[in-house]
């Protein structure tokens, strides 16, 4: 994690794809296809070069280029690098050891990103295959934006930023976002940010964390991004001072001892959990106001069978949930029947 001064910012680009693998309306215009040269090559395991040239045909020296290679699903797999564009625009990607093994989450997509920053300009290109060579056209990029504060409008310098880009992974069965870490921003000291040298018509993300506080997230859409310059409206941060107090009962509203509790919701940070007392009662610490959804499990198939059900020791668990709001102390989680 990248921290500038006091403040820390997470900035997500998802390339032309939501979360949820849905595609934004077309690609960004004159972003560059797939080399026409391409020699097969499993996750950009193979070498390759290429000039990096501004729109005007000039080279474009020191320009970073960071490449992001398919097949990341195991440890030993090729893993994220940057190399910069010489003095005539040249760079060279060095041959990666090809991974040994290979995962569920294996993407064949290999991602590469040039930025200059000084001119504001970025391109992207995406293939499967190693090219031989891949010539680069810097393009005009957007400048991303914002300032972060509390709900006083005092502005949060206690926390941090990351810049990274969500490819969408088409695994036939299930569409799964990887993270790719690009950055940093910039950063004035007076929870104001920047990002420089994006590539236009993409679909960013943002998450704002700190220290004593709770979570802003922001995204912005591939149309808004196609601009020299998008500014986010202000990132407010809560302060997590609330509780949730309750209690988790079974179908049958015997009291669930030994559930597993926690809570999720926008700008909520807790990733913890609580088990409920032998009355089925819990607390939930550093919540922040706002909605909440309070989510309980229960057993794996061993707890007592409620009397007159009609399941079968051993056929699974118990799973509930309830919406509240932050600070209340009153919840009840009732549990349904058991998942098989």
């Amino acid at each position: 994690m990248t921290t500038f001064r006091d403040l820390t910012l997470v900035l997500v680009l998802v390339s032309g794809f939501d979360c949820l693998g849905q595609a934004d309306a077309g690609a960004a215009p004159g972003q560059p296809q797939s080399p026409e040269s391409l020699v097969p090559a499993r996750g950009g395991s193979s070498g390759f070069s290429g000039v990096v040239r501004d729109a005007s045909g000039q080279p474009a020296p020191g320009v970073a280029l960071r490449f992001m290679p398919g097949f990341r699903g195991h440890a030993d797999s090729p893993q994220p690098f940057e190399v910069q564009s010489d003095r005539t625009g040249r760079y060279v990607m060095p041959p990666r050891r090809p991974p040994t093994e290979r995962s569920w989450a294996d993407c064949p997509t290999n991602i590469i990103v040039a930025r200059d920053l000084a001119r504001n300009l970025a391109v992207r290109s995406e293939f499967t295959e190693a090219p031989s060579n891949l010539d680069l056209t810097l393009l005009p990029g957007v400048t991303l934006t914002g300032r972060v504060k509390d709900k006083e409008g005092v502005p949060v310098t206690n926390a941090t930023v990351e810049l990274g880009m969500v490819e969408r992974m088409d695994l036939g069965f299930v569409v799964h976002p990887r993270i790719e870490k690009l950055g940093p921003p910039e950063y004035d000291g007076r929870g104001s940010f920047t990002f420089r040298a994006l590539p236009q018509g993409g679909v960013y993300r943002v998450t704002v964390t700190a220290k004593g506080y709770g979570v802003a997230n922001v995204q912005v859409s591939a149309k808004e991004s196609r601009t020299n310059h998008y500014e986010f409206a202000p990132f407010v941060l809560k302060r997590p001072d609330r509780r949730l107090a309750g209690r988790v009962v079974m179908p049958n509203g015997a009291p669930a001892a030994g559930a597993r509790v926690w809570f999720s919701g926008e700008g909520q940070t807790q990733l913890t959990e609580v088990k409920s007392d032998n009355e089925g009662r819990f607390v939930l610490e550093a919540v922040c106001e706002g909605p909440v959804t309070v989510h309980a499990q229960h057993g794996h198939g061993t707890e007592p069978i409620p009397v007159g059900s009609s399941e079968k020791p051993g056929s699974g668990w118990r799973e509930g949930r309830t919406s509240c709001q932050g600070g209340d102390a009153n919840i009840v989680v009732r549990l349904g029947l058991a998942a098989p």
